[in-house]
């Protein structure tokens, strides 16, 4: 019974990636396209430390579902990861409803989540 729902989870997982990497193809067309014939412009200015700050100059708006295409990769590597996460968890028969590969901002909340500290 385990080895069915990790294989069913880790193939779903392989699916996600293999999504992700058609999308990711499908941005970089989309930004070559929208850079064509652009040469860059870096932009120079100062930070209030005196660090120096370059900047490439705006290109134009982006195309109309870039973000969304953006958005498509991150949500298919995010459940790839909780995907394996949960095949993980069946296989140790530790699995539950919440199961999900943990995100934090910083390590201080890691070692707060972390059942291994």
């Amino acid at each position: 019974m385990y080895r069915m729902i990790t294989d069913v989870t880790v193939e779903s997982a392989k699916r996600r990636i293999a999504r992700a990497r058609v999308l990711i193809d499908e941005v970089t067309a989309l930004t070559d396209e929208w850079c064509s014939g652009l040469e860059p412009q870096f932009v120079h200015s100062y930070a209030d430390n005196g660090d120096h700050i370059w900047r490439l100059a705006d290109p134009g708006p982006a195309p109309d579902d870039f973000g969304i295409r953006l958005g498509e990769i991150a949500h298919n590597l995010r459940s790839c990861l909780d995907h394996i996460i949960y095949a993980i968890a069946v296989r140790r028969g530790k699995h539950g409803l919440r199961t999900q590969f943990p995100l934090v901002e910083d390590s201080s909340k890691w070692r707060k989540i972390s059942p291994t500290t």
